[in-house]
């Protein structure tokens, strides 16, 4: 199952660091292998290089490529289709090339201490099942290393007793422990950013919106509309900007009440939001006003308006069944003459104010200007 890491960095990111870590080790081992065989024949270790260059060249690179480009070519596979499933391929992968370098190496004393790395490594995935396949199967080598391989070299080509079996058993196993012991100190960890970040963006939403018609607020507005007007001049898209009022709600409001007010501003901001295109922002401006950020051209923004002038007006609330409402609309394409998001939103407020000042219950767009 994936777990909840996953949604901060992706299996898929971390298979992908497993392989290219797996590929330097390769690319170190070699180099190593390659200047110790040099040296051997520079000081003419005659006795020696003969059997170096093929255990440790020819048979121990061999092996080492061949499991370093199976392991990659199945990750390529898998990534795609079964990411879960590509986190034991690669890791077992790493295992598998960190068993083969210490079969061919079981002459160094402390090779066998780096059954403890794959292991480490494993925790970038934070999944205690993938850990614990890893470190039960490296126990399984260790041991069937020592009991089948081991015995059947010479006494006096490595040093590995009894004590050293056990000291590599208990330092392996404890790594283990350690690892589980740290994943679930990451979990703890990962909850409380969890709860910082969700508790972050709930606020920053929060200041962002308006209480009673959960619409972007002024503060909102005024930033947005900021942002858009430069990204309007500097890469030259477009944006229209409405304004709308509802007509004559003083009256509704001293006839009915402030209650059946808030329920016209209510069915307008339904209104709205059905009208409007998805992925444009409307803004409640102050008290029966509001407006509309749009990436939309004088045309299409018209368009926009009318079908939420028309609809608003086809409304009719329960409460005031005799009620007819309207809103007047104003609406300005923004183009490069305009100096200042000021001097822009100037023209906006005038097309409304035509609006409201010609009948009500319109929609007019303001000439762009054509000279500063």
């Amino acid at each position: 199952m994936i777990n909840r890491y996953d949604q901060y960095i992706s299996r898929e990111r971390k298979c992908k660091i497993i392989i290219t870590i797996l590929w330097i080790f390769l690319i170190l081992m070699s180099t190593v292998e390659l200047i110790d065989y040099i040296i051997y024949q520079i000081v003419d270790y005659t006795l020696f290089v003969d059997n170096f260059f093929v255990d440790h060249i020819l048979v121990s690179l061999g092996i080492s490529i061949a499991i370093t480009v199976l392991t990659t070519l199945l990750y390529k596979y898998f990534n795609s289709r079964n990411t879960l499933l590509t986190s034991y391929i690669v890791m077992f992968g790493f295992l598998t090339f960190i068993h083969a370098v210490i079969v061919v190496h079981y002459n160094i004393h402390v090779i066998y201490m780096s059954y403890a790395l794959v292991i480490f490594i494993s925790i970038l995935f934070t999944d205690k099942v993938l850990t614990t396949c890893i470190a039960g199967t490296s126990l399984i080598l260790y041991i069937h290393f020592c009991v089948f391989y081991l015995s059947t070299k010479p006494a006096n080509s490595y040093h590995h007793n009894f004590m050293d079996m056990a000291a590599t058993f208990v330092f392996v196993s404890g790594c283990y422990m350690a690892s589980i012991f740290m994943m679930g100190f990451f979990n703890e960890l990962i909850v409380k950013i969890t709860d910082a970040s969700l508790l972050t963006t709930h606020l920053e939403k929060k200041i962002q919106l308006d209480s009673f018609t959960n619409l972007y607020n002024r503060a909102s507005f005024d930033e947005t509309l900021d942002l858009s007007f430069q990204k309007s001049h500097s890469d030259n898209t477009q944006l229209t900007t409405l304004m709308l009022d509802i007509d004559n709600f003083k009256r509704i409001n001293d006839t009915y009440g402030h209650s059946y007010g808030d329920e016209v501003i209510l069915e307008l901001v339904r209104v709205i939001n059905e009208c409007k295109p998805e992925n444009d922002k409307a803004f409640r401006y102050g008290g029966e006003e509001f407006t509309l950020i749009l990436n939309a051209s004088e045309k299409d923004g018209f368009l926009v308006a009318e079908k939420i002038r028309t609809t608003f007006y086809a409304s009719r609330l329960e409460s005031m069944k005799n009620e007819i409402f309207s809103v007047s609309i104003g609406l300005c394409q923004c183009n490069q003459n305009y100096e200042s998001v000021e001097q822009y939103f100037i023209d906006v407020d005038l097309a409304l104010y035509k609006a409201k000042h010609s009948g009500k219950n319109q929609s007019v767009i303001t000439t762009v200007q054509n000279s500063i």
